[in-house]
């Protein structure tokens, strides 16, 4: 077994047992279905990274891998706005991911390439060769939800931690968007150093994904101290 599938395995099951530990000891925390969801996506992709290399099935994997990635800024969203209870119709959220889905899904030749090296997955589908005018238009629309999306959930993430006076909650408040810095800063220091790896954009990213679930899980757990203290438990 090379390198990358063991780390993509080993990561993937660090963020499964977050996940199963926010949601089964943090009983108090309003955050933590949430968050725990979040988690699990994250660790599902790692999953699919791991499958990619070990399988016979590289593209069917890549695919997957692909579809679930997109649904990961939806997902933030969501939680933003179920958790502040702002009025976002679930269908306004998922209405792209939902689409790029089911595009990657019915296109045969969606994925172009996909490949272990010693650290990252090279996966290339066909959004990335801007070939003709209408996949330039996917390309750019797909860029601008996937930041767009994370950018307004961090944003009233630290717009309610000004706000909240709470020690305990500003911590809470804090743990997205500061997962998501953690996450997104060494990603696109790697890209600027070595444009090049584009391609494992996706790959990177959720690598240092990890960090984001330990901040995550942090938050999680400052919000049930927080309930269990006004709980009086």
């Amino acid at each position: 077994m090379c390198y990358n599938p063991t780390v993509s395995l080993l990561t993937a099951i660090i963020e499964f047992c977050l996940s199963a530990i926010i949601v089964f000891k943090y009983k108090f925390s309003k955050t933590k279905n949430y968050f725990a969801v979040l988690i699990f996506v994250l660790g599902f992709y790692q999953f699919t990274e791991f499958m990619l290399c070990q399988s016979d099935a590289p593209q069917l994997w890549a695919k997957i891998g692909f579809i679930t990635y997109t649904f990961l800024p939806a997902i933030a969203l969501h939680i933003t706005a179920k958790y502040f209870k702002l009025r976002l119709h679930w269908s306004l959220i998922y209405l792209l991911p939902i689409c790029y889905g089911i595009y990657a899904a019915v296109t045969s030749g969606f994925i172009l390439s996909g490949a272990c090296s010693t650290i990252f997955i090279f996966v290339h589908n066909i959004l990335f060769e801007q070939s003709n005018i209408l996949l330039s238009i996917a390309y750019y629309l797909y860029a601008l939800y996937y930041a767009g999306f994370i950018i307004i959930s961090c944003a009233i993430f630290i717009k309610n931690f000004s706000r909240e006076k709470k020690s305990k909650k500003r911590i809470a408040y804090l743990a997205l968007p500061l997962g998501v810095i953690l996450m997104s800063v060494p990603t696109f220091i790697l890209l600027i150093i070595f444009p090049a790896f584009q391609v494992v954009f996706p790959s990177a990213l959720c690598h240092f994904a990890l960090l984001l679930a330990l901040t995550a899980f942090i938050g999680v757990k400052a919000d049930d101290d927080h309930e269990r203290l006004i709980a009086g438990k």
